[in-house]
């Protein structure tokens, strides 16, 4: 009688585990970060007047900065977001004109560009009733083109600086000051100057054209016949 083979248990095995079906896999993925983009919006001033009126389809200087000041949206339709640009109509401004400010000055509390027509062309007066603009800390301002006349105040006739403010192609005259900076006071802020004349401004103690506390560059820029009643007609630094 022939023998049995015996058998081999097949204690391993080569065929492959079965994937179990809707089995998830997940991948590694990369972090790429994108280079930081500030928001531009341009906002347009179609009229020379000075008020706040909402719905006549005119949109003045200070209703452009209180847009650019809050990301509100004008009359034309522009809404401000971010860093914004004002720009002036080139039909409304084809010709001189003034806008002259009712008895408060213009506040700017966020980062703007104010692009003038020129400032033989546009000029922006305090009426000899308040200062002219005032620039809050924090913001990152650019004062291009425009003249910067009649404004009126204790320090800082033309302009009162605490932010970061450059002053290009403008011209300062007939501002006072009962204390400094009859032109300008630059407070607490970094201030530039360039390409820009500053003249006939007139400060009750000093500094009839620029007081200066804190840090400033002026360069390509007239500086002529300010007066400061105690010390300082031109600037005091």
């Amino acid at each position: 009688m022939a023998r049995r083979k015996p058998r081999i248990r097949r204690l391993f095995s080569s065929a492959r585990p079965k994937r179990s079906r809707g089995a998830c896999f997940s991948r590694l993925l990369r972090h790429e970060q994108l280079e930081d983009r500030r928001v531009l919006a341009v906002l347009t001033v179609n009229s020379f007047q000075d008020n706040t009126s909402s719905g006549d389809g005119l949109v003045t200087l200070r209703e452009a900065i209180v847009a650019a000041n809050t990301d509100a949206m004008t009359d034309l339709g522009e809404q401000a977001a971010g860093a914004d640009t004002i720009l002036f109509d080139p039909v409304v401004f084809a010709t001189p004109q003034s806008i002259t400010l009712g008895g408060t000055q213009l506040e700017i509390t966020a980062d703007l560009t104010i692009d003038g027509p020129s400032a033989g062309r546009l000029a922006v007066s305090g009426n000899h009733a308040s200062r002219v603009f005032q620039i809050n800390f924090g913001a990152d301002v650019t004062i291009d083109r425009l003249t910067i006349t009649a404004g009126s105040a204790s320090f800082g006739g033309g302009i009162y600086n605490d932010g970061n403010l450059t002053v290009s192609n403008t011209t300062l005259h007939g501002n006072s000051a009962s204390s400094y900076g009859g032109g300008i006071y630059n407070a607490l802020g970094t201030m530039t100057v360039i390409n820009s004349t500053i003249s006939t401004n007139m400060a009750g103690t000093g500094g009839g054209a620029i007081r200066n506390d804190s840090m400033m560059s002026v360069s390509n820029t007239t500086v002529s016949g300010n007066s400061g009643s105690a010390v300082g007609g031109g600037i005091i630094n």
